[in-house]
């Protein structure tokens, strides 16, 4: 079976109320991972450093730099927020996204994705107005699966870790979260979209992605065919209606989704006034 630049589980993985007796999901996942915005330079380059390695050297989706510049970079990068995933613990960057926003000056060229693909609601300015795409998303190999756990959904514990969970119960229930490590990505990535005002999202995921991003609540919209070798397909994501529909078909990660209902405040609050400020 092929890797996958992101595990988020697969059909076979018990539904996660199973392991959770005690402790919350939203607390281990806590436990374990938290985000950072990258604004400064040298957070930035964190950012680049993990997508070459990813990107470039694991997967060979971009050209691999000369060793004194392993950053993989483009010109989006100037007009997009970074956000950093740590493993707490270590204190390690183990994964990064970004958040492209839309080029006013000329919409038809705001994004990644539309060097691939420019039809239907990619064409419709109004559309892009309220867009904003994410990519370079990526988690460290190491955390999205570990040696001898090979072929499993599920990852491991890393080493430090066992510190944090001392009964054995608990680490079992974090070994089971591990591969959900990059929800707290998505999660910064609608939480600056909101505060930008955009509303919707659009990505290009592979279809197993795709299939994982469904399973966590996400409601994809595939706008346009696959577009190239690798099996990627567009995608447009609503906001609103993917932390709706994770609310009701997925508890557990609409908690750590939401930060415990607090993005969910935000986007109903967007929801309110962009329909205050529709014309009549």
């Amino acid at each position: 079976m092929k890797d996958q630049i992101l595990t988020l589980g697969q059909k076979s993985t018990p539904p996660l109320k199973d392991y959770l007796q005690f402790k919350s999901f939203s607390w281990l996942y806590n436990q374990l991972f938290e985000t950072v915005i990258a604004e400064s330079d040298a957070l930035k380059e964190k950012a680049f450093r993990i997508r070459h390695e990813v990107l470039c050297e694991e997967f060979g989706y971009h050209q691999v730099k000369p060793e004194a510049d392993k950053m993989e970079r483009d010109h989006y990068d100037e007009h997009a927020h970074h956000v950093l995933l740590i493993h707490k613990r270590s204190g390690e960057a183990i994964g990064t996204v970004r958040v492209v926003m839309p080029n006013a000056e000329d919409l038809h060229n705001s994004f990644p994705l539309q060097e691939r693909f420019q039809g239907g609601r990619m064409k419709d300015e109004g559309a892009l107005q309220t867009m904003c795409e994410i990519s370079r998303l990526c988690v460290l190999k190491q955390f999205r699966s570990r040696q001898g756990d090979e072929g499993s959904p599920l990852g491991c514990v890393h080493d430090q870790d066992k510190e944090t969970f001392m009964d054995r119960a608990t680490r079992r229930v974090a070994r089971r979260i591990i591969p959900f490590a990059p929800i707290g990505l998505i999660r910064s990535s609608f939480e600056i979209a909101i505060r930008e005002g955009q509303t919707q999202c659009c990505v290009l995921l592979e279809t197993p992605l795709i299939d994982s991003f469904e399973r966590l609540g996400l409601i994809c919209q595939r706008i346009g065919p696959v577009i190239d070798y690798e099996g990627r397909q567009p995608v447009l994501i609503d906001i609103f209606t993917s932390i709706h529909n994770m609310r009701i078909k997925q508890k557990e990660i609409w908690d750590v989704m939401t930060n415990n209902g607090l993005l969910h405040d935000q986007i109903m609050q967007l929801k309110a006034k962009s329909l205050v400020n529709e014309p009549s």
